[in-house]
């Protein structure tokens, strides 16, 4: 385990070890690099379906193949597996999920726009994402980002979206999606692990309009440990706490202090 933060880390190992999955547990031990990343992908490929959906991720709620699919999507994402077999066909998946008009929806409680937003912004890390489908998708958040008030789901699409694609309205949306971001950072509404969690999925240490230094992101995710080692469930980890310590264990190892 990384010597910066080594007693938190070990605190969010043991708690990830006692209650979490061997997936989990695993995947803190790539982030840290005492894992080998080809186990990690070999152990999804195992749950893949041949259409390249998945199911629930070991421990998870079941969300529907759509939203299964992307968490796992993100899990070989963060583990930094962008070119692979598993990570081809999911991504397949999530095209072919795509609606004539750009968006994706189909989540339980379905939030057209977080939705679409999530999706297109891990569709927008990947070398096998046709240019067509990110061309539609962007101009469909293009002409709805700005019209509510986004919770977290949206924040995190929208940023991780515009961060990584070329679009016209790109640079617009990235700052008002940056701004929107720290505006609800900053009024508590946003905790500093989802925010930092937004980063993470950008590949990036800041954001254009959000004026947030990633120290403070750090020091404020490491308020948030609790007594037994964990994080609390927030909307960033879908409320479970596993999920939210690995988010956690991640920002910790990744963002700059």
């Amino acid at each position: 385990m990384a010597q910066r933060f080594a007693g938190p880390l070990e605190q969010a190992r043991s708690f990830v070890d006692a209650g979490g999955s061997e997936l989990d547990a695993l995947r803190l031990a790539v982030w840290s690099g005492e894992g080998d990343p080809a186990a990690l992908r070999e152990a999804l490929e195992k749950l893949q379906r041949p259409d390249g959906s998945f199911p629930a991720l070991p421990g998870r709620v079941d969300a529907g193949p759509l939203i299964d699919t992307l968490s796992a999507l993100h899990v070989l994402f963060d583990a930094r597996v962008r070119r692979a077999g598993s990570v081809e066909r999911a991504v397949g998946f999530l095209m072919g999920c795509q609606a004539e008009d750009g968006s994706w929806c189909g989540a339980p409680a379905d939030d057209s726009l977080a939705t679409t937003a999530l999706v297109a912004g891990a569709l927008a890390r990947s070398v096998y994402t046709r240019p067509d489908v990110l061309e539609t998708a962007g101009d469909w958040l293009a002409s709805r980002y700005d019209r509510e008030r986004p919770a977290w789901g949206a924040l995190a699409g929208l940023c991780a979206f515009f961060s990584s694609v070329d679009h016209e309205a790109g640079d617009t949306a990235l700052q008002w999606s940056g701004r929107a971001l720290e505006r609800g950072y900053r009024a508590g509404e946003v905790t500093a692990l989802e925010t930092a969690r937004v980063l993470l999925l950008c590949d990036a240490v800041g954001l254009p309009g959000a004026g947030i230094d990633p120290g403070e992101l750090v020091r404020g995710v490491l308020a948030q440990q609790a007594e037994d080692g964990g994080w609390p469930g927030c909307a960033g980890a879908g409320g479970d706490r596993i999920e939210a310590t690995l988010d956690a264990a991640l920002a910790l190892l990744r963002l700059p202090s």
